[in-house]
This record gives structure tokens, sequence and C-alpha cells, in this order.
């Protein structure tokens, strides 16, 4: 038996590998020293940006603690994160594969751990 909130959370736009954003979605982005989470539309929340193929997206991108920044170098993104402040970024998903996205800023003694990555998936047909 599917729960229903599982139902609901599916159909808005995920895959069995988690919540995934669908078209025109904006995702809240919060930096911590030394991680990220996402959280999509509906409340689903990962460690991992999980974006459609070909589908636009727009970020929402904080921090709590000290200033870091996104980059996906593959979109050409860039963003900096700041305590207290909003920045925000709409791109285009490429091609469905896993990229890296790397803090750009240094942001403390475990900075080179501060990164994540970018999942992106087929649209389904």
């Amino acid at each position: 038996m599917i729960h229903r909130g599982l139902l609901l959370l599916c159909l808005a736009g995920c895959s069995s590998a988690g919540p995934t954003a669908a078209a025109n979605s904006t995702i809240r982005v919060t930096a911590r020293q030394y991680a990220w989470t996402f959280e999509y539309p509906g409340g689903a929340t990962s460690e991992e940006l999980r974006l459609t193929a070909g589908e636009e997206v727009t970020l929402m991108i904080t921090s709590r603690d000290v200033i870091h920044a996104l980059s996906i170098p593959e979109f050409k993104v860039k963003v900096d994160a700041v305590p207290g402040r909003l920045a925000t970024v709409t791109f285009r998903a490429g091609a469905p594969g896993t990229y890296d996205a790397p803090c750009a800023e240094y942001c403390g003694l475990g900075h080179s751990t501060c990164g994540t990555k970018v999942v992106v998936v087929a649209r389904d047909r």
C-alpha cells in the first residue's frame, strides 16, 4: 500500500532515487559548514541537487553561517550564499548525468569537503 503523502510527493516530481525538481520549480538552497541542503516544492529535502534535463529551475540561495558560493561549472552557474541575504539564479538543466558542484568561496577549514552533486535525470516522455 502506498502512503498518500508519498504518492502526492511522487506525483509532484520525484523519482525512486529521491526528489527531483519539476519544470519551472523554485528550490530553496541553504549552505552551511560544510554541506548544502536543497528543499523542493512540497517540502522534500536532499543534500544533492536533483533536476530534470531540459527544464528551467530557479534556486533561492542563502547561508546559515559564513559566505559560500554554489558553483555548477557545466551549467555556467556560480552564485554566492550570504547569511541574511537571499540570492536567486535561474537556469536550464543540461544533459542527464551527475555533475560536481563545489563550493567556490573559502568557507573554513573543511572547505574542501563543502561540495555537492547535481543529478540530472531524463525527462519522462
